[in-house]
């Protein structure tokens, strides 16, 4: 069994209801792909999905970004260069910066 605790890994657990949640500050769009625009047809919209499970350091930067659910056609590349860019207040605990797990869903629409 994952144990997520700050006593052994140093990232807060999400069940601990004394810790502040990151706050994002600058989520940058992730770029739709070439490959992703040739599956588009005329008659319907193309809608993807692509969630990322990732760690805010206590200094507020993205690190450990990993894919969780794949869209497939470059664009997983492309989300993940987008998240790394991400910027947040970290998560605090007791008043303390603290590193916390958290996962993001980056979507893609073209029309």
């Amino acid at each position: 069994m994952f144990n997520d605790s700050l006593e052994t890994d140093g990232i807060a657990a999400k069940d601990d209801k004394s810790v502040m949640h990151p706050i994002a500050e600058y989520q940058p769009e992730a770029d739709f792909s070439d490959e992703a625009r040739r599956q588009k047809r005329r008659d319907r919209p193309l809608d993807f999905e692509v969630d990322i499970g990732l760690v805010i350091d206590a200094n507020g930067k993205p690190q450990n970004v990993c894919i969780i659910q794949s869209a497939g056609y470059g664009l997983d590349a492309n989300a993940a260069k987008a998240v790394q860019k991400y910027q947040f207040e970290p998560a605090t605990k007791d008043g303390k910066p603290v590193a916390y797990r958290i996962s993001v869903e980056i979507r893609f629409h073209l029309y």
